[in-house]
């Protein structure tokens, strides 16, 4: 319902840059009240106290990993807002009104996103932060490499130079991922894939899903279901009641049918992308913003269950529909024809 309701409100470009405007300072300003929050009150969740993830940085959920991927995205958001707002800056003629005021717009955006940045590594999720920086290598670096590429009058850019971009491009990004990311990595070479718990209840899960491939078992019966099929070699300790990833517990809930319609959504969205990345020029930009967040969520939520949460899949779900209607392309002139059709049908 947010995904639909977002595509009505989404008919212009301008409609949809709003959305996401939104939607980034929202994320920035979770990271803001996150940061604070964990360096004066460490031990306590919005106002009540917190029980799990005391060494990490969860922001508004329980979950770090969850919290990972909702501030991934609120980074590449922010670094989106940034990119804007420095080009609206930079294309300000000196000395006109409201220059000094897009400065400040500048500073500000900057700060929200070091504090989303910021936030992301304290959150410690080995793969929230690894999705974060895989959507990044794809995003990052066009964002580089074309800058210039809607100023009027520009000249050719030579190959070599584009190269160099590119490349530069992907090592910042490395760069940060072995700068910033050391918590995170410690945590990796500490705990083995093999000694976590969310791997080792792998064949139990696969064997689950084997016996109820057809119709599922439904939705929300995973806790109850896997009890009968987890692996005592995985320890006593603990109950899941999720499977810490939302492909198998959406196949083991849904039957054949789920997988069937995550490819379709998929190739949709897929296609809509690919649409948006040959069609539109000046905002291609959030053509590709969209393809490398769905790549962050897609990716953690291999591992993870942040997609059954419904704070941040509402959040999402608003994201998506703001930059497939940048990708359709839906602007002004088609709104205004369509309701100009439909007003004269009803005349006649």
């Amino acid at each position: 319902m947010t995904f639909l309701t977002g595509l009505v409100l989404c008919d212009t470009d301008q409609r949809a840059r709003k959305v996401l405007a939104s939607l980034g300072l929202t994320a920035g300003g979770i990271a803001v009240f996150s940061l604070i929050q964990f360096s004066m009150f460490p031990n306590i969740l919005i106002v009540i106290e917190k029980h799990a993830y005391l060494d990490s940085l969860t922001a508004v959920f329980v979950n770090r990993n969850t919290a990972a991927t909702f501030l991934g995205l609120g980074t590449l958001l922010m670094l989106t807002l940034v990119r804007d707002i420095a080009r609206s800056y930079s294309n300000h003629p000196p000395g006109e009104p409201g220059r000094n005021v897009l400065l400040l717009r500048v500073w500000i955006y900057i700060l929200l996103l070091s504090a989303c940045f910021t936030a992301l590594m304290l959150s410690r999720s080995r793969a929230g932060i690894f999705a974060t920086f895989v959507a990044a290598l794809i995003y990052f670096p066009w964002l580089v490499i074309s800058w210039n590429n809607s100023r009027r009058h520009m000249r050719p850019t030579p190959r070599w130079r584009s190269i160099l971009k590119l490349l530069s491009a992907m090592i910042f990004v490395v760069l940060l991922l072995s700068m910033f990311a050391g918590q995170a990595i410690l945590r990796a070479q500490q705990r083995h894939l093999e000694d976590d718990d969310r791997f080792c209840i792998l064949p139990g899960i696969w064997r689950a899903i084997s016996d109820h491939w057809v119709t599922g078992t439904g939705l929300g019966t995973f806790r109850t279901v896997f009890s009968a099929y987890r692996d005592p070699a995985c320890g006593i300790f603990g109950i899941f009641d999720r499977a810490h990833n939302f492909y198998l517990e959406g196949f083991l809930g849904l039957g054949i049918l789920f997988p069937i319609a995550a490819l379709i959504a998929f190739s949709v969205l897929a296609s809509v992308f690919w649409r948006g990345l040959v069609q539109r020029r000046r905002l291609r930009h959030y053509v590709l913003l969209g393809l490398a967040a769905t790549v962050l969520v897609a990716l953690h939520a291999t591992v993870d269950f942040s997609l059954q949460i419904p704070g941040f899949a509402v959040f999402f779900a608003a994201f998506l529909s703001a930059v497939v209607a940048i990708s359709l392309g839906r602007n002004n002139g088609d709104a205004k024809r369509l309701y100009e059709g439909a007003a004269q049908q009803r005349t006649v």
